[in-house]
């Protein structure tokens, strides 16, 4: 903004300038210094309109651009919050933080805002800033869905306080919702992960009992299991 002011201040003194040497030309009767004049004139007036129109153009269109970009960015969020579209199809995670953070800043109580820009953090691997969104989620709403994505947050920092806390997370998203098949499933991995290969055996029995009544072939899971009873004879 300090370029735009200085610009406007060296136009106007160069206007002036441009007008006290017409007048000054005008005062005078000789002839030759008249010619001379409006050809110094003519020069004068080339970079007095270009320092004229430079304020102009840094104004308004610095502002259209940034309008522009928030235009699309409102669209974005606007296909996102429909189910147009995902965080990962035709537009950019920068231009999806922008529109989120605005639009978190006129309505701070929409959980479903801060689980957004949580998601859209941990796609660019801020993870720090992903957990504090998804936090400020849950605090609005304890959704299961959502203490799963914070599991899942908190678990890509892979230290045991973490693992400790995205398990506590599941286990309450498992309380209020006993067959969310995402929270078994991730529960069981963080379980191994920890070597603790019982508990992770029992979260994913529990997993092919729910994908079996749904229908679905639980054999990728089964798969797990029999790893994991590898593992736990190999002790």
């Amino acid at each position: 903004m300090t370029s735009f002011w200085l610009a406007v201040v060296i136009s106007v003194l160069s206007g002036i300038i441009f007008i006290w040497n017409s007048v000054a030309d005008q005062v005078e009767n000789n002839s030759d210094s008249t010619v001379e004049s409006k050809r110094t004139n003519k020069i004068l007036l080339i970079p007095i309109l270009f320092l004229l129109l430079v304020p102009i153009a840094y104004y308004f269109l610095g502002n259209i651009e940034k309008h522009q970009n928030w235009i699309q960015a409102t669209t974005d969020l606007d296909d996102i919050s429909s189910g147009k579209t995902n965080l990962s199809e035709q537009m950019s995670i920068e231009s999806m933080l922008l529109g989120l953070r605005t639009a978190i800043e006129q309505d701070p109580k929409n959980g479903q805002l801060w689980f957004m820009l949580a998601e859209a953090y941990f796609q660019l691997r801020m993870i720090d800033l992903a957990d504090l969104s998804m936090q400020r989620a849950i605090r609005i709403d304890a959704r299961p869905d959502w203490l799963v994505a914070n599991a899942q947050i908190l678990s890509a920092r892979s230290n045991s306080s973490d693992i400790s806390k995205s398990i506590n997370l599941l286990q309450t998203a498992l309380s209020i919702q006993p067959n969310h098949q995402a929270a078994l499933l991730t529960l069981g991995f963080l379980y191994l992960r920890q070597q603790q290969y019982e508990f992770a055996i029992a979260a994913w029995q529990r997993l092919v009992s729910l994908i079996e009544e749904a229908g679905n072939d639980p054999s990728a899971i089964r798969a797990q299991i029999e790893a994991a009873r590898k593992q736990l004879t190999q002790r």
